[in-house]
């Protein structure tokens, strides 16, 4: 259990490193993809 905890966290470590942000986001808002939407609405207005 603790090496799967340490290898999601290694994984995460390096998906943020690599600028990865929309895939950790993704994954992180699996189980609230109306809050993710949200989110990414409020991140498209801040590109404009």
């Amino acid at each position: 259990m603790r090496k799967l905890l340490l290898a999601f966290l290694t994984l995460t470590t390096l998906s943020i490193e690599a600028g990865d942000y929309w895939c950790l986001d993704k994954r992180l808002s699996i189980r609230a993809d109306y809050g993710y939407m949200r989110r990414q609405e409020v991140r498209d207005l801040r590109l404009v």
